[in-house]
């Protein structure tokens, strides 16, 4: 109750608690045979271990809000009433971090989403360019006074 989204009626954002909240991200256990090369070079502390690696978000710890990564509970009326009408549907190839800055998000450092590592060097740059790509278009929603992006999601 704490956290739940309270959305401001004439903007439509949430302006205080959260409308996302996003677990930790850690790299899956894949070892041995089942993991590449690349898996066991760049996906370095693998596994759970809570006592290891409690965290925190720097962003949420000091503005008040993290930053959203694309995996998360998301409250479903506060996000699209958040994002509706801001970001046209297939503009924007980074939205997680517009989503986040709408509808504002929390990190939940006790609950965790395990993920796998690109297999192989072509997937993993492949997805560097996207996101360097999306970078790019965040642009102009960054710089705009007008789209209601908080200065948390710019800076």
């Amino acid at each position: 109750p704490l956290n739940r989204p309270v959305i401001d009626p004439q903007s439509g954002l949430v302006t205080s608690g959260y409308g996302i909240l996003q677990p930790r991200v850690t790299p899956s256990l894949t070892t041995g045979d089942e993991a590449s090369f690349l898996q066991r070079v760049f996906s370095v502390n693998r596994g759970i271990d809570p006592y290891v690696f409690a965290v925190s978000d720097t962003y949420q710890d000091i503005l008040g809000q993290g930053t959203f990564t694309g995996k998360g509970l998301y409250d479903i009326d506060a996000f699209e009433s958040a994002l509706k009408g801001r970001v046209k549907e297939n503009t924007v190839l980074s939205h997680d971090l517009l989503e986040g800055g709408y509808a504002r998000c929390a990190l939940v450092s006790d609950v965790e989403v395990i993920e796998d590592y690109p297999t192989g060097y072509n997937v993993d740059v492949s997805r560097h360019h996207r996101w360097a790509r999306g970078d790019w278009q965040l642009l102009p929603y960054l710089f705009s006074l007008t789209k209601g992006v908080s200065n948390v999601t710019r800076w």
